[in-house]
């Protein structure tokens, strides 16, 4: 376990699911750009532990805050820190 509060950053892609019948309200143009670029949502979280496995990859194990924990490589991760006064 870690002693200090690690803040930690990341993208998540949504899930979007059965977009086909929304076509006729909102249009092609706008059907076709939201298929070539999925919504991104940015998360947070603080960092619970550190895990490496056989290969040499190290993950994160992060507390979401809502209910879950993510297991995600540390090269997706953007630290947080608070500004220095």
């Amino acid at each position: 376990m870690l002693n200090k509060d690690i803040k930690v950053s990341w993208k998540e892609r949504l899930y979007v699911g059965h977009i086909e019948r929304w076509i006729p309200f909102i249009g092609t143009k706008v059907y076709e750009a939201f298929v070539t670029q999925p919504p991104v949502v940015r998360k947070c979280g603080t960092v619970v532990d550190f895990t490496t496995n056989i290969f040499g990859k190290t993950y994160a194990i992060i507390d979401s805050g809502d209910n879950k924990i993510v297991k995600l490589p540390i090269e997706r991760l953007l630290v947080l820190h608070n500004k220095k006064k």
